[in-house]
């Protein structure tokens, strides 16, 4: 009894050690597993942060390739205006060639009036002359008489 006496204190003490110790080790697991879930947290964390920078390269892309497209078309418009101004401009330039062309012909209606005029009065001219020899011969014909 004794020694019952004497090994409690020193028994209790070891029990205290060895919940204490029990307890840190309780601890340092609960902190281990605290710690574990923060590193999972933070992978989902950064997984999802590279999974929403990969969109946003993939959206770069895509509107860079619609900027492309756009380009494309901008420059097939171009062309096609081009190709209308230069239709335009062939048009135009038939156009001045046909009104000079107009101007040629009515040119060419005033010369033929002129000639029409100079033979419509050579015709004057020669009937007016026949007419005068006529009388010039019947007179001398018929003076006689």
């Amino acid at each position: 009894m004794i020694i019952y006496l004497l090994s409690n204190p020193i028994d209790c003490i070891f029990l205290l050690v060895d919940d204490d110790i029990v307890f840190a080790d309780d601890s340092a697991e609960s902190l281990d597993l605290v710690v574990h879930l923060l590193l999972v947290d933070t992978e989902t964390v950064y997984l999802e942060t590279r999974l929403s920078i990969d969109c946003v390269e993939n959206s770069k892309s895509v509107i860079e390739f619609a900027g492309l497209k756009v380009e494309k078309l901008d420059l097939l418009l171009f062309g096609l205006n081009s190709s209308v101004q230069v239709l335009n401009l062939e048009i135009e330039y038939e156009f001045e060639l046909l009104q000079l062309l107009s101007l040629f012909l009515q040119l060419v209606d005033l010369l033929l009036s002129d000639t029409n005029i100079t033979i419509f009065l050579g015709d004057l001219f020669l009937e007016c002359s026949c007419f005068l020899a006529e009388l010039l011969v019947f007179d001398v014909l018929f003076a006689d008489q």
